[in-house]
């Protein structure tokens, strides 16, 4: 977990694009969503059943 802590933070200025990104989310076009997604989304798990559970990096 501590290394996960660390890796993330050593991603400053792509957490600070990410900030800058929410802002204007809605005019963001796909290419610039998806890097956001894979900065913040670590893993997504879709069981049998249909359910889905997302790992966050946060």
């Amino acid at each position: 977990m501590y290394e996960r802590i660390e890796d993330l933070k050593s991603c400053g200025d792509e957490t600070s694009v990410v900030v800058n990104l929410s802002k204007s989310w809605k005019n963001a076009d796909y290419q610039r969503k998806k890097a956001v997604a894979m900065i913040m989304i670590h893993r997504i798990i879709i069981t049998e059943d249909g359910s889905a559970k997302i790992e966050w990096n946060i």
